[in-house]
């Protein structure tokens, strides 16, 4: 399963050539906080017109019900 899929991505925000990715792990004390952040960064900066992208960590709990929403493309 990758990241959307389990619910961590919460939600993306595109504002013109910047953007936020808001993550909700399932641990603040995860220790991939730093592996996704710059896997995150260097994938959404690979698409056109991308300049600027922030990963926030979110500090809310995450559940397995978030695995269930589905995600609009």
């Amino acid at each position: 399963m990758d990241i959307v899929k389990l619910g961590l991505v919460k939600e993306v925000i595109v504002d013109g050539p910047n953007v936020d990715v808001n993550l909700v792990l399932t641990t603040s004390a995860c220790p991939m906080i730093e592996y996704f952040k710059e896997q995150i960064r260097r994938k959404v900066l690979s698409a056109e017109g991308v300049e600027k992208v922030n990963v926030n960590i979110l500090d809310e709990p995450w559940s397995w019900d978030r695995t269930k929403k589905k995600v609009v493309h």
